[in-house]
């Protein structure tokens, strides 16, 4: 399995804030159904980014619900915080296998 370098989550995260800004923009113009489907899809976007560093647990049942659920509170950068608790536990489990 490849690490999250810090370079990717800097740009990861600044992408994913920009994209949180935008939905909270969107849901003060309570334009309800287009900010859960961006949404929906960037998590789509980390899974595969999760994958290709050879993260097979992403997948699993549990941590789909937990990042799907985490997409009902509005006005809080949701997928930003997301990104950051997905790459620094990535990246601690690889450090605890070696």
């Amino acid at each position: 399995m490849k690490k999250f370098s810090f370079i990717e989550i800097v740009i990861l995260g600044f992408s994913f804030l920009i994209i949180d800004l935008l939905c909270i923009i969107i849901d003060g113009l309570s334009i309800g159904i287009v900010s859960p489907i961006i949404q929906s899809l960037t998590l789509i976007g980390l899974n595969l980014i999760q994958l290709s560093k050879g993260d097979k647990d992403s997948l699993k049942l549990k941590k789909q619900f937990t990042k799907y659920l985490s997409q009902i509170l509005p006005y809080i950068p949701t997928l930003t915080i997301v990104l950051l608790i997905t790459a620094f536990s990535h990246n601690k489990k690889l450090k605890e296998q070696q």
